[in-house]
């Protein structure tokens, strides 16, 4: 062991230990008013438990947290599949089974689910892979909150990012492709885990602000509280709305209080007409 591990490692010790004894403290806070019949009023509030093994995991971790945020079809997953080496040129062939209409010929083809609807059901949290050269992808539902793998053994990444159409998105052509059992059930979460990722990071692909991904702002704010980093889209063809920019100025008020780095990315400048 080297002295820079050396000094890591007890850094973190440290760290862990501070986090330990608030836990502890914010613990017995709560137990000794409850002993002593005190009721908490809303400008007294307990710690909750959920924040503490958030932070210790992300003192374990070696990766970097990124959230990628912005309206919908804004451009987020088209820069996410780049991010993770998953954006590819193909000349496209039309047919009858086509979702959505008057597309270019030529396009790219993202890895993420993307379209120029509102796409994104749910958070899509992105993770590097390590030893493994496929994807996996799993499904968190409401009515059991555990993850089950939908991707199966071997799975390609065409098959992936179908999976992630009928499972993460709110398109009802692709929904009805989940196996019957699944079809009805509403899934809260997914993830993906990408083989040979070229970036250490985690990144959370959170559903466009101002459409049906509003229902999801909690878990928005929540991510973008835990981020290392911000990364916000907006497509140059497309005026702020109120929405949005309630939004930036929560980026905002968040990097100011968390120090956090925030980018802002303007999508889609080659369709820019005036």
């Amino acid at each position: 062991m080297n002295e820079q591990q050396r000094k890591y490692d007890l850094v973190l010790q440290k760290t862990m230990d501070i986090i330990s004894y608030v836990e502890n403290l914010s613990i017995e806070y709560g137990e000794i008013l409850s002993d002593d019949g005190i009721l908490l009023s809303n400008s007294i509030r307990v710690l909750e438990i959920s924040p503490f093994e958030s932070s210790r995991s992300k003192m374990k971790s070696q990766l970097i947290t990124i959230a990628v945020c912005g309206a919908f079809s804004s451009g987020k997953s088209f820069l996410i599949s780049a991010l993770v080496d998953r954006l590819k040129w193909y000349e496209r062939k039309s047919s009858a089974e086509d979702i959505f209409e008057d597309e270019p010929s030529d396009m790219f083809n993202t890895f993420l689910p993307s379209s120029p609807e509102q796409t994104s059901s749910c958070p899509l949290d992105v993770i590097p892979s390590p030893g493994e050269d496929l994807s996996r992808f799993e499904v968190m539902f409401d009515d059991t909150k555990t993850w089950e793998d939908k991707s199966g053994v071997g799975a390609k990444d065409d098959e992936i990012s179908r999976m992630m159409l009928a499972y993460a998105t709110d398109v009802e052509q692709w929904r009805v492709t989940r196996p019957a059992q699944d079809i009805s059930r509403n899934v809260i979460r997914a993830r993906l885990f990408v083989g040979k990722m070229p970036i250490p990071a985690v990144i959370h692909d959170l559903p466009g602000i101002g459409g049906a991904g509003e229902v999801y702002l909690e878990s928005v704010h929540k991510a973008l509280r835990e981020a290392d980093c911000i990364v916000y889209v907006a497509s140059a063809i497309k005026e702020l709305t109120d929405v949005e920019l309630d939004l930036l100025r929560f980026v905002e008020e968040i990097a100011g209080q968390n120090k956090t780095k925030v980018f802002f990315v303007l999508s889609q400048i080659d369709r820019e007409t005036g």
